[in-house]
């Protein structure tokens, strides 16, 4: 380790051997070591319970400032001594960081006295509205881990709801917030045995073990998982180093039972109509004539859909089968000259923008969300006036965003403009697709990173959980439809934090 780089060495937040010292010496003759790195490396030795390395460092420090570090080893040891303390009655930085760590420390022992300690310690120091929400939601997260009275209005107060019994699932995302593993796999357990056995508790509970150590049982559950094709069972497959299951099976088209299929009256007059561009009673026509359909009927209904290239009701019908291994037909790649084009000169990956389009609109150019967005990639007009006039042109009226050239141009040049805000992150800038980019903003943490799938997993809105996961794996899948290679979808994730988005 002494050949390592002396900054990462030295943020360790533990004792590093003895040959490091020397290491330790010359760059700190060289000037190299500021206070800010001096406490950086005090507060992780604590937060690890190295307090007698804390002890060691504070001999670094200018004599005035050595008390705090006594003060921070005994809030460590006893958190309720924040209250007896003096050095907490005048405000001053370092009090209020210390303070905040004996708040938060005694919260995973005991959040109702935590709670109490801070309705009185609060008042005494300058706390920043930042923290005091920061501090106030770990207090509220592990009231609902400890089962304690009034868990719920707490959350509530800070705007965190559920209906009646969706506390659990709630309470498994405050754990996976917290980091707390070990409470994780508890609450998991606690889960009826068909919801425990879904793929993304499997997913975290493996995480959870290997978190803790149990790297074996770990493994045997992603093993299990890497054998599925959805979000969780990708992440599974990177945990293990091993390849996606997405051979494609090719669809085996009987051309006369097509053509028979093709001359039933209900599916005829679907045709007549799509071919007139009338699509909203095209697709009511497909749904009577498909409604009493044999499994075999829906997947040779399916093909024909597709080969008509109507790719959304191809989707639509193929989802009513079992057949989930044609990813030609769920995952279609119609406009590509136009995508690619556009990708192109914003720099964008193609095969994001497929994901996009699949989950918003599943490829129906005329679609009108509750919201007003529309078309393909669902812009709301007021976006799509604004990206135009980024771009130099004018879009005159909403409903040209119902044309396929116009809505592909105006989406990926907006995509590639939240990718642009978020520095280039994937999901910061797929979540701020769906939620806005002032939303997800305030859901990314202030103090350091976290991890991209524990981010995701405990985004406050459903929704825009659920759109993410949908993305960065139909991401995956048209990673390797477009050109047979796939981009590990780990490194579509980098970890989370404030300092990663403007």
């Amino acid at each position: 380790p002494a050949t390592a780089p002396p900054r990462r060495l030295w943020l360790a937040g533990r004792p590093q051997p003895a040959p490091c010292n020397a290491v330790f010496a010359a760059w700190r003759a060289a000037g190299r070591l500021t206070p800010a790195l001096l406490w950086t490396r005090i507060e992780r030795a604590i937060r690890a319970g190295h307090v007698g390395l804390a002890g060691y460092l504070a001999r670094y420090l200018d004599p005035g400032d050595r008390h705090w570090v006594g003060l921070w080893r005994r809030v460590h040891e006893d958190p309720t001594r924040v209250l007896s303390a003096p050095a907490f009655e005048v405000d001053h930085p370092m009090g209020r960081r210390i303070l905040t760590y004996g708040i938060t420390r005694q919260a995973r022992a005991d959040a109702v006295q935590a709670l109490a300690l801070w309705e009185q310690l609060k008042g005494r120091q300058a706390f920043g509205e930042g923290t005091r929400r920061r501090v106030t939601r770990e207090i509220a997260l592990r009231l609902a881990l400890q089962d304690a009275p009034a868990w719920e209005e707490c959350l509530k107060a800070l705007g965190v709801t559920a209906t009646a019994g969706r506390w659990g699932p709630l309470r498994l995302r405050a754990a996976l917030e917290l980091g707390d593993w070990q409470a994780v796999i508890d609450l998991i357990h606690r889960l009826p045995p068909d919801r425990r056995e879904r793929p993304r508790w499997r997913y975290w509970r493996a995480r959870s073990l290997a978190a803790l150590g149990e790297a074996r049982h770990a493994e045997a559950v992603y093993a299990e998982l890497a054998a599925t094709r959805h979000y969780y069972g990708f992440l599974a497959a990177d945990r293990l180093g091993v390849a996606y299951p997405l051979k494609t099976r090719r669809s085996d088209d009987d051309t006369e039972a097509l053509a028979e299929l093709a001359r039933a009256p209900g599916i005829r007059r679907a045709h007549e109509l799509l071919v007139l561009e009338r699509l909203p009673e095209a697709r009511r026509e497909w749904h009577y004539a498909t409604r009493d359909m044999s499994e075999a009927e829906l997947l040779r209904a399916a093909r024909l859909a597709r080969r008509w290239g109507w790719h959304d009701r191809a989707l639509v019908t193929l989802a009513r089968t079992r057949h989930a291994d044609e990813l030609d037909v769920r995952f279609p790649t119609p406009f590509r000259e136009t995508i690619e084009r556009h990708t192109a000169a914003h720099e964008v990956d193609p095969a994001w923008v497929y994901a996009i389009i699949r989950q918003e609109s599943s490829f129906m150019p005329d679609v009108r969300s509750p919201s007003g967005a529309l078309g393909l990639m669902q812009l709301l007009p007021r976006t799509g006036r604004s990206v135009a006039e980024r771009l130099g042109t004018r879009l005159a009226h909403r409903r040209e965003l119902l044309d396929v050239e116009t809505n592909l141009r105006l989406g990926i040049a907006y995509l590639a403009r939240t990718l642009e805000m978020t520095r280039g992150h994937p999901v910061l800038a797929t979540a701020s697709y769906n939620a806005g980019y002032g939303t997800v903003r305030g859901w990314v943490p202030r103090d350091g990173t976290v991890a991209a799938d524990r981010w995701i997993e405990t985004l406050p809105l459903a929704e825009t959980r659920n759109y993410v996961r949908n993305v960065l794996a139909y991401t995956t899948v048209y990673d390797h439809r477009l050109d047979g290679e796939t981009t590990v979808l780990t490194d579509r994730m980098p970890p989370i934090g404030i300092r990663l988005i403007h």
